[in-house]
């Protein structure tokens, strides 16, 4: 298989597209390495993301929950 590098933004739009869908189904992205982390935390990913999970699981942005920090720089975004 050879090694593939999409461009900048065929990547973002990827990540983009799965942000609207379920935040949880970035953790791959993010674990694949410097270049999809920063395409994560993207501000137009981040204002884009589908945060449906929290109403459903509010337990899980509370102060020491792992995700409120991503919770809140979605937010802030």
């Amino acid at each position: 298989m050879s090694d593939v590098t999409l461009p900048d933004d065929i990547l973002l739009d990827i990540v983009r597209r799965v942000a609207r869908e379920n935040f949880l189904f970035l953790g791959p992205i993010m674990a694949s390495g410097r270049r999809g982390l920063v395409a994560v935390r993207n501000q137009i990913v981040l204002r884009q993301i589908n945060l449906g999970h929290f109403i459903v699981n509010g337990d899980q942005v509370r102060v020491s929950a792992p995700y409120r920090a991503f919770f809140v720089r979605c937010l802030e975004s």
